[in-house]
């Protein structure tokens, strides 16, 4: 396999050009997530990243927000206990986004606390869209909303049955 190869001319590759070096990095990340090694793969590329060009950055910074998406949420846990640097501020940054109990408010809260905590972190100047998605949605929140609901015929008890359900959650929410 490539990593096999990679690895067996690591030291001829260490004469390269630092550019070189970069894009064989990144080459072997690609192999080690066809591999199914996911957090390797994000060792990787966020090890390479300080050398890549700024377009190469972006890229990167694409297919490390793809491989942390992969991630199980145990993997995410796991990884996040046994890292450091950089890898860390990725990891807590798609924890944050996947977090399935936290709301809305709760998610720019911590996305904000994040980058208060990562100024230096490289995702800063590249927020993944998803996480500017995030705060669009909550700047953007609709203040009414229509529900088309059943009122008569055969879906007229489904209807009810809706209706009470969405206003009942209306007034725990406001309480």
């Amino acid at each position: 396999p490539a990593v096999e190869l990679l690895a067996k001319y690591q030291d001829e590759i260490l004469q390269y050009p630092v550019e070189q070096q970069a894009q064989l990095d990144l080459l072997r990340a690609d192999a080690l997530a066809m591999e199914g090694k996911l957090l390797d793969s994000l060792q990787q590329r966020v090890a390479a990243h300080p050398l890549l060009n700024d377009q190469d950055q972006d890229y990167n910074h694409g297919m490390i927000w793809q491989l942390l998406m992969q991630l199980s949420p145990q993997e995410l846990a796991n990884a996040t206990q046994s890292s450091s640097g950089d890898l860390l501020g990725w990891l807590s940054l798609a924890q944050l986004y996947r977090d399935p109990i936290a709301d809305l408010d709760a998610q720019v809260a911590r996305l904000d606390q994040w980058s208060a905590k990562w100024r230096t972190h490289p995702a800063i100047s590249d927020v993944p869209a998803m996480l500017d998605a995030l705060k669009e949605a909550a700047s953007n929140r609709p203040s009414q909303v229509a529900i088309l609901l059943p009122t008569s015929g055969p879906l007229q008890n489904v209807g009810k049955t809706l209706q009470e359900g969405i206003m009942t959650a209306h007034y725990q929410q406001k309480q």
